[in-house]
């Protein structure tokens, strides 16, 4: 069983101890919090050293590039799945060298997807929560 939050964008498996406790604002607690009740595809293993970072602002979507973990790679892909694994956006040849990328989200529907980022010899992966 998962715990969904959707004001953090956190999954929490609750199957082992089966309880969750948090301090909530009143105005922030309607539609909060989902139960899952089957394995979640969003179990994707976060790296400590993650070459980018994800947030979405309203129509956006930002793709902020950490150049310490990228080194001296110049150019890389995005592309943006939702959770059946549907590729709904890809971009080649993404300059590394700018600090951020941006994309148009606006056609897209709340909820989970991934966005992964590809150079030549590796891929990393990270999840979104658009509201």
């Amino acid at each position: 069983v998962y715990l969904e939050d959707r004001l953090t964008g956190s999954f929490t498996d609750i199957s082992n101890n089966g309880s969750y406790s948090t301090l909530m604002d009143p105005e922030n607690s309607k539609g909060r919090f989902f139960l899952h009740f089957s394995p979640m595809a969003t179990t994707i293993q976060e790296q400590t050293n993650h070459p980018f970072v994800v947030f979405s602002n309203e129509n956006e979507l930002n793709i902020l590039f950490n150049t310490a973990a990228i080194g001296d790679k110049t150019e890389a892909t995005i592309s943006l799945f939702d959770m059946s694994g549907r590729l709904l956006h890809y971009s080649a040849a993404v300059s590394l060298q700018s600090s951020v990328y941006k994309m148009n989200i606006s056609g897209i529907a709340p909820g989970m997807y991934v966005v992964t980022l590809s150079e030549n010899d590796r891929q990393c992966k990270t999840k979104l929560l658009v509201k």
